[in-house]
């Protein structure tokens, strides 16, 4: 989902607003088994991340395999949400970086997991994330 964060300033927070993906077919619909979670993976230059993940990819299959063999799957899930139905807009709750790892990295990466059991819906307007990072002057 991309990169937040910066070095030249000293962010106390980045608070993350509802997050809202929108299904594509899912099987089984609607009582579908599948999920959808957030993880955040942190960085202190913006170039070596957790489990070494890349939040400017756009490699699903790929960053998804580092979730699995990597700590991400363990100590940085923030949520996950059941997403039985197709074509159905989910949302995820606000949260807050520092309250979620203990302490605010330089740079976040938010990634949305897929685990509904079909792709997401194509639309970009189905999708919606928001941020903003607390500094105190």
């Amino acid at each position: 989902m991309g990169i937040v964060g910066t070095v030249l300033l000293d962010i106390k927070d980045i608070k993350v607003g509802t997050i809202q993906i929108t299904t594509g077919t899912v099987p089984n619909s609607p009582n579908g088994s599948g999920t959808a979670g957030i993880f955040i993976a942190s960085s202190e230059d913006g170039t070596n991340w957790t489990d070494a993940m890349d939040p400017n990819s756009t490699d699903g299959a790929a960053q998804a395999s580092l979730f699995v063999s990597g700590q991400s799957m363990r100590n940085n899930l923030v949520q996950r949400i059941s997403c039985p139905a197709s074509a159905t807009a989910y949302t995820f709750d606000c949260f807050s970086i520092l309250q979620q790892i203990g302490y605010v990295p330089s740079f976040i990466g938010v990634f949305v997991t897929n685990n509904t059991g079909g792709a997401y819906n194509a639309v970009a307007t189905n999708f919606r994330a928001q941020y903003t990072q607390v500094i105190f002057a």
